[in-house]
């Protein structure tokens, strides 16, 4: 009987890749030349009132544009990651229109992911139809998402570059260690800037760890000369990710007495805000973390908080009072995401945010007053905690499972996904400042009159095309997580091709993920679930849906796989 034939050792034959046909080229750069001049008709949708968005955004780039970091301290200048503000200065210093430089952006990482797919999908014409998906996806030109100075205008390119960068890495662990460090480097830098850019990034890290890992198993698995080194590699995303937090929070230290990317990640704060909402009260609100009854109680107990009482119970706590209830209908009380908010600035109108280290100091001595309350009995209260989650009730369970559907649906329906520009909104100067470092086309204040024939030509049809994903999507989404249920029945009973079904699973994950984090925080503090926190998950969803639905052989691909 012949001996068992051992599984290839490295360095395995690499999959030949042809170069694509000329056709593919010429149609990749046709469906990016129509793309641009029809989203050309959109206008940037300033909101010159927003101190949290806009307008703090605007004013951070103008001090990274002059050198001087992120300006002088206020309560809001670490309130947010530095890269869209960095993102903003750059466009500005190189004279590209900010939704221009937005538009190119997108498409170039549209582009990488496809060079990404590549060795799974020879198909040239199916890449084709997904880089046109991806391209034409309903919100890289939905209002606010892509028409306001707001992150998520690039935080979906941002999220592709990252999943791109590490497909790639599994899809070349048997290629060359220069191809491999180049996948793995990219991964560094496109993570770095992802994680800078907001604050809650861990929603795609489950992700990331399901393909590396798999990628790890197999280089352990198919044994090399070189084995080792190709699994160091797998240090240098991280190392390159630890670096620059490591960097941005030390020259956050170096200007403002802070080693943090943002002020909400700040032990101190999380501290305050953990006790603030650790003491119990009898009227339970879902969507109220730290009602009036527990304010007048800590106010007693916490000399440091005692000085937030005539801001968070006068005017202006019945400001935010106003806003929690136009949003939430929460009308008595400061309700959900706005509390954190009225807290930080009822801090700095009381004189508790000359600098970063006072601001430290102030909520260190805080949380240690309310703390101590609790240790000793003067207040009932849950486990200490220091962070900005509310403390769990059993009421949320459902509530979250029946949101999380509900956010599935208005997700893969592209519901409100529409590409008119909403009015601008704010006083001369500060529209006048935003036109200066966007270099767009601001919306007319009123409804917009004045557009050309050749812009609404383009906006209808970028409509049309909406439409078709409305309609559609939902019904494909659909066959695919049938087709997708059946492959994963097949693959567990050791049957398939496992690369490919890691790759489509990866993405589920952070759909999965990322619903799910929006639908605790649309239960427990403010309306999530919309277009704009949604943004980076609608074009994990086609590409979930391209590549179940293509109908691609992979069996070309690692012919190894089909026996794990």
């Amino acid at each position: 009987m012949a001996e068992a034939q051992k599984p290839p050792s490295y360095p395995l034959k690499e999959t030949p890749l042809h170069p694509f046909p000329l056709w593919i080229w010429i149609s990749f750069i046709a469906i990016s030349l129509i793309k641009l001049p029809l989203v050309s008709g959109l206008t940037l949708s300033a909101n010159g009132y927003a101190r949290i968005d806009d307008l703090l955004f605007i004013y951070l780039a103008n001090s990274l544009s002059e050198g001087d970091w992120l300006g002088p301290y206020t309560t809001y200048t670490l309130a947010k990651g530095p890269f869209y503000p960095a993102w903003i200065a750059a466009t500005h210093l190189l004279g590209i229109p900010l939704l221009l430089g937005q538009h190119l952006l997108y498409i170039g990482a549209c582009a990488l992911f496809i060079l990404a797919i590549r060795p799974v999908v020879p198909n040239p014409k199916a890449l084709c139809l997904i880089f046109f998906l991806l391209i034409f996806n309903p919100i890289s030109y939905t209002d606010e998402v892509m028409t306001r100075v707001i992150r998520e205008g690039i935080y979906p390119a941002l999220t592709l570059m990252v999943f791109a960068f590490c497909i790639g890495v599994l899809l070349r662990h048997d290629r060359s260690l220069k191809i491999l460090s180049i996948w793995f480097m990219g991964l560094g830098v496109s993570l770095s800037v992802f994680w800078l850019t907001r604050e809650e990034g861990v929603w795609i890290i489950p992700s990331l760890l399901f393909i590396l890992g798999f990628a790890f198993f197999k280089i352990w698995k198919e044994e090399s000369p070189d084995r080792i080194q190709r699994l160091a590699l797998f240090i240098l995303p991280f190392g390159i990710w630890m670096i620059t937090i490591a960097t941005i929070s030390g020259v956050n230290q170096l200007y403002y007495g802070i080693s943090k990317i943002s002020e909400f990640k700040s032990k101190e704060f999380l501290a305050a805000y953990g006790s603030l909402s650790r003491v119990k009260h009898s009227n339970w609100h879902p969507r109220i973390p730290v009602p009036r009854e527990v304010r007048v109680q800590l106010y007693m107990i916490s000399p440091a908080f005692a000085q937030l009482k005539p801001l968070l119970e006068g005017g202006f706590g019945k400001g935010w009072a106003a806003i929690s209830c136009q949003s939430i209908s929460v009308c008595n009380d400061i309700g959900g995401g706005w509390f954190m908010w009225a807290f930080r600035d009822a801090a700095t109108i009381a004189g508790n945010h000359a600098s970063g280290k006072a601001a430290a100091d102030y909520y260190k001595r805080l949380a240690r007053e309310i703390n101590s309350a609790c240790a000793k009995g003067q207040l009932i209260c849950e486990k200490e905690r220091a962070t900005m989650m509310p403390v769990w009730h059993s009421a949320y369970n459902w509530a979250v499972i029946k949101t999380f559907f509900h956010g599935l649906t208005f997700l893969v329906s592209f519901e409100n996904a529409k590409p008119y520009s909403k009015p601008s909104i704010g006083t001369e100067k500060t529209l006048k400042i935003i036109h200066l470092y966007t270099k767009e086309k601001l919306s007319p204040k009123t409804d917009p009159s004045s557009k050309t024939k050749t812009d609404d030509l383009g906006l209808f049809f970028l409509t049309l095309i909406g439409l078709v994903y409305q309609w559609g999507t939902p019904i494909l989404f659909i066959l695919a997580l049938v087709t997708f249920t059946t492959t994963t029945f097949h693959i567990l009973q050791g049957g398939g091709v496992l690369i490919p079904w890691i790759i489509k699973t990866a993405f589920l994950i952070a759909v999965a993920t990322r619903l799910g984090i929006l639908s605790v925080i649309e239960v427990t503090s403010f309306p999530a679930l919309n277009t704009l926190y949604l943004a980076p998950a609608y074009p994990l969803v086609l590409i979930f849906t391209a590549l179940v639905l293509s109908n691609i052989n992979f069996k070309s691909f690692l012919s190894s796989s089909k026996s794990e």
